[in-house]
């Protein structure tokens, strides 16, 4: 029963020493992609909230900063991260956009309204004129000849 047991230091090969370069490289790479990952989630922070942060660094200057790293470096995504700290302001600026969308909506077709003003007068009938619509058309009343010479007038332009 004794051969049996064995210890850990028996049951594990010995491995290889490392060698100081490849541990280097090894450790050397981690840095590099953890700084690129904070880097395009930081982009992506500004792309989404259209903020200007030029690092992470500036983030921790934030009134809410710290808690937005923290969650950060909880796993979250950075984006994701910053909405929840600060999910009120963003709510509340989205709201406003939306009121200030409408409002363009309706002032951008402004020019399209009716005017309230004066209706535009009518041209008078030279009393020539009138002579001859009497003459030619004598059942017409002031109105049908005045609306008749309009629509002549209307056809000249």
């Amino acid at each position: 029963m004794e051969e049996e047991q064995l210890t850990l230091s028996q049951s594990t090969p010995e491995l290889p020493p490392e060698e100081p370069a490849a541990e280097q490289a090894e450790t050397g790479i981690w840095p590099e992609l953890l700084e690129d990952f904070a880097r395009r989630e930081l982009e992506l922070l500004n792309q989404t909230y259209g903020l200007e942060l030029p690092e992470l660094a500036a983030l921790r200057e934030e009134p809410e900063g710290t808690r937005v790293l923290a969650l950060f470096e909880r796993g979250v995504p950075l984006p994701d991260a910053y909405a929840v700290v600060h999910l009120a302001e963003i709510t509340a600026k989205r709201e406003q956009a939306a009121k200030q969308a409408a409002l363009n909506a309706v002032n951008g077709r402004a020019h399209l309204r009716r005017t309230t003003g004066v209706p535009v007068q009518e041209a008078a009938v030279p009393a020539e004129v009138y002579e001859q619509y009497r003459a030619m058309m004598p059942g017409w009343s002031d109105s049908k000849i005045r609306r008749s010479y309009q629509e002549y007038k209307k056809g000249e332009m």
